[in-house]
């Protein structure tokens, strides 16, 4: 029972086995490692770098590949874009970017089923059951997302239904798990069950069963609240002066106030200047002819205003001043 246990065990393992031999392979032939095709890049879609690419058209050109995850060539690793010769890796060692999932390395690797299929995605350890099998990651990594190394098997992988089991063999020894040489009832057992029958062949693979079609888009989820106000901006800079707006109407003249009192009477002021000298008058009218005068010898003088003459004459009178 034991052999028929461990048996079962290595069926259900092959399959893992030689993906595992197939890395290995990989990783001791560098030459294999390195095999590249340099393809003309859709200008699209186009490719990213480090991501998945497929073909598509004809003649093909280099695309991200579609939503199923399967058609994959291998993963861009320069020249990506809409324009010019894509380098595309089929095989061997490269990089290829993951999502938001944590790796470990030895599990399986598919397109992302996360609605961005031109990125790699970790599938556990167990051989996927859909998709196509890229190859194997090669480092434990932590969720978050990364560009991490893998080994990117060169053919597609496609997981297909299991064979079917094969008939059960003739009944093999004691089923009561006593010992013949001690037990004679195990002999009996043995002789009536005789010798245990080989293991049925496998059977064979059957065919890959057609792709489902797409799910319906599910319903759009409820709104989010309102997201808090956001602080007040700073106050703006500001603005230019208006216009001068136009001159009121005059008011009207108020009422005349009151006479102040009278100021102190001010200093005298200066004395102003002399006078210019009046115009000398006209001459005056001839005077009456004085009396004639002798001139005695030792007299005392002359009468003032009077001009003296030897003998009678008139005298001339000096007129008064204007």
């Amino acid at each position: 029972m034991k052999l028929i246990s461990a048996r079962s065990r290595w069926r259900s393992l092959s399959f893992v086995v030689v993906l595992l031999a197939t890395v290995s392979a990989f990783a001791s032939s560098e030459a294999f490692a390195q095999t590249t095709y340099l393809i003309k890049n859709d200008s699209s879609a186009g490719t990213y770098i480090n991501q998945l690419v497929a073909l598509t058209g004809s003649p093909s050109t280099a695309t991200t590949p579609n939503l199923s995850g399967t058609g994959i060539l291998g993963i861009c690793t320069s020249g990506c874009g809409t324009t010019g010769n894509a380098t595309v890796q089929i095989s061997g060692n490269v990089n290829c970017l993951f999502g938001s999932a944590a790796t470990t390395a030895g599990d399986f690797v598919t397109a992302s089923p996360l609605g961005f299929s031109a990125e790699c995605h970790d599938a556990g350890a167990s051989v996927p059951t859909s998709g196509e099998i890229i190859g194997v990651v090669l480092s434990s990594n932590p969720s978050g997302g990364g560009t991490y190394n893998i080994a990117l098997f060169s053919q597609e992988l496609y997981p297909g239904p299991k064979g079917a089991t094969g008939a059960t063999g003739p009944t093999g020894c004691p089923t009561s798990g006593g010992d013949p040489s001690t037990d004679s009832a195990d002999w009996s057992e043995m002789a009536a069950a005789g010798a245990t029958g080989a293991t049925g062949a496998t059977g064979a693979t059957g065919a890959t069963g057609a792709t489902g079609a797409t799910g319906s888009q599910g319903i759009q989820g409820v709104q989010g609240n309102t997201g808090a106000t956001g602080a007040t901006g700073p106050t703006g800079a500001t603005g230019p002066t208006g216009a001068t707006g136009s001159t009121g109407a005059t008011g009207t003249t108020g009422a005349t106030g009151a006479t102040g009192a009278t100021g102190p009477t001010g200093p005298t002021g200066p004395t102003g200047a002399i006078g210019a000298t009046g115009a000398i008058g006209g001459t005056g009218t001839t005077g009456p002819t004085g009396p004639n005068y002798i001139l005695f010898s030792g007299g005392t003088g002359i009468a003032p205003n009077t001009t003296t003459f030897i003998g009678a004459g008139v005298a001339n009178t000096t007129g008064a001043a204007g």
